[in-house]
């Protein structure tokens, strides 16, 4: 959020167990992303831990800048391009999707994919700017991002 910033908030957008509107605090395992960008724009008060949790990958599979040394829990520049690890051969289907209800995490657990490749895709969309009550902004949406095979090789 950004100060000044005017905020849209639908009623119940995630399940009412205030925990579903949440990125889950889990440790990851994976060594790359299925399908999608290869690139990540870092947004205000990101941390590599946090990329992470956003792209349901191992913390060391999140380089950071330049290669800087930082810890997990470093805030990262704004603005500043990540490479994330992608699997190959994999794919997502990205299609424009409408969007009018819920969260980015509501989202990627209904199209199958991640929260993290959904920011990438709409690097400089904001929902409170962009909203109309009335009709939800499009915006791109990978959908079902899977590896195509059981071998998968880390493009980083």
């Amino acid at each position: 959020m950004v100060a000044g910033e005017t905020l849209l908030i639908p009623a119940e957008t995630c399940d009412p167990d205030d925990s579903t509107c949440i990125i889950p605090n889990t440790t990851y395992t994976a060594t790359c992303v299925p399908g999608g960008l290869h690139t990540y724009n870092t947004r205000f008060n990101d941390t590599r831990a946090k990329i992470a949790s956003k792209f349901r990958v191992s913390l060391d599979s999140i380089t950071t800048i330049g290669n800087a040394s930082t810890s997990e829990d470093d805030v990262l520049e704004a603005d500043a391009q990540l490479k994330i690890p992608q699997c190959s051969p994999s794919q997502c289907v990205v299609q424009p999707y409408k969007f009018t209800y819920g969260t980015y995490v509501d989202l990627a657990e209904e199209f199958n994919t991640t929260v993290g490749q959904i920011m990438a895709f709409n690097p400089t969309y904001n929902y409170s700017h962009e909203a109309d009550p009335s009709e939800g902004p499009v915006i791109s949406m990978p959908m079902n991002c899977v590896n195509l095979t059981g071998n998968v090789t880390v493009i980083s």
